[in-house]
């Protein structure tokens, strides 16, 4: 059970900080990590879905809805948690704790809601799991969620953390340009390195292309405020970046050694590197922004698996070509950048819409709300058609 969903959490960005202290108690007699917050999690969703699965009632009406309530004792919680993770009793009630809603904190209920806290204090002793998050909630969002409430924002914590993840980037590129058969001239520094005044993350350099980087580790905003924060740390990346090529170039000769070339005819390009994918294709201030999942693709290979589908009876994958020569990635690489393949499907889909909510407390014609950020309808027969697509034998197996 929650196979996939372990293996995929170790394979994002947040699998480096799983197993680090986040929470200790005043005694110092137990800690806490995400990996001990997941395997919790994972307990009581599969004690709900017993529960659920032993439900069965075919037609559902307002005196049977309290009967889908799935209610436990805290006791009751606390003796699951100690029985099936070998937890001590201040550990499991600890964990309960931080999985309880505090709904006295609007702040909190507005913003992130019950989507990485899902227990509601009934009573002192009785307690209501919230099935749906269990069942539909975002992995990464409810680990950043903890991460967040472990101190992974507080400046010293996050400077350790941000570097444990720029040391993650180096190797991961490194080690893409390495295995790379199309893009053969290359080299990737192991190290961050100073160049006059400025600290460089990452310095790469593919044919004669030099990449100078900015590696930001950031929790992805959940509302408008921390989107505009968001945005700011953005554009000061961009400026720091930015400032960090006019170093390079003053120091071009020293550079050019330091990543094995002789040829002067080189072009410089800033790049800031996310851990995850909130502001990838932005151009700002003469730098891209992109994510350390989309700059690994584009640096492992001239192609990627864009999906996989079974169409009448038979396994189907479709694969995206970004580029077949060295020449052509380089001469290209602005463009791969701020016109990410794996979000075309979406342009020209996304739009402002309003969607009328009809109000049962208003006799007359109801109330509007502005739905901002919603799709309109997305279908197969919106998304841009490539020869040969999964889309394409999608519809032709119709």
């Amino acid at each position: 059970m929650h196979t996939s969903e372990k293996h995929m959490l170790s394979r994002s960005y947040v699998g480096l900080f799983v197993n680090e202290r986040l929470f200790l108690d005043q005694d110092n007699s137990f800690h806490i990590t995400c990996a001990d917050l997941n395997r919790a999690w994972w307990v009581i969703s599969d004690a709900t879905d017993l529960i659920l699965k032993r439900i069965k009632i075919l037609k559902l009406n307002k005196n049977d809805a309290k009967s889908l309530d799935i209610r436990f004792s805290r006791g009751e919680l606390n003796s699951i948690l100690m029985a099936t993770l070998n937890f001590c009793s201040d550990k499991a009630n600890f964990i309960l704790n931080l999985f309880t809603c505090n709904s006295s904190n609007a702040k909190q209920l507005f913003n992130k809601g019950v989507w990485s806290h899902p227990l509601i204090q009934c009573t002192d002793e009785e307690y209501l799991i919230v099935g749906s998050v269990l069942a539909v909630g975002c992995a990464i969002r409810r680990v950043e969620s903890w991460l967040e409430q472990g101190g992974l924002t507080n400046q010293r914590d996050f400077r350790a953390k941000g570097l444990v993840f720029e040391d993650h980037v180096r190797r991961i590129i490194s080690s893409n340009l390495e295995k790379n058969n199309i893009l053969r001239d290359t080299h990737c520094l192991d190290d961050a390195i100073t160049i006059g005044n400025e600290e460089i993350d990452m310095l790469f350099r593919v044919g004669n292309t030099i990449f100078v980087c900015e590696i930001k580790c950031l929790l992805t905003p959940h509302d408008q405020h921390q989107r505009y924060n968001y945005y700011k740390k953005l554009i000061a990346a961009s400026k720091q970046v930015s400032r960090k090529i006019i170093a390079v170039k003053n120091n071009i000769d020293k550079i050019l050694k330091i990543l094995n070339t002789t040829n002067e005819n080189i072009t410089v390009i800033p790049i800031v590197i996310l851990n995850q994918g909130f502001g990838v294709g932005i151009l700002q201030n003469g730098a891209y922004v992109t994510d350390l999942n989309y700059l690994s693709i584009l640096t492992s290979g001239g192609s990627y698996n864009a999906g996989s589908a079974n169409l009448k009876g038979k396994p189907f994958t479709e694969y995206r070509i970004l580029y077949k020569t060295n020449l052509e990635f380089e001469s290209n690489i602005g463009n791969l950048l701020t016109n990410v393949e794996s979000l075309s499907r979406y342009n020209g889909n996304l739009k402002w819409k309003s969607q009328p909510i009809n109000s049962s407390l208003l006799k007359y014609k109801g109330f509007e709300i502005d739905l901002n950020y919603s799709f309109d309808s997305v279908y197969l027969s919106d998304w841009p058609i490539h020869p040969g697509s999964m889309a394409e034998l999608f519809k032709r197996s119709q």
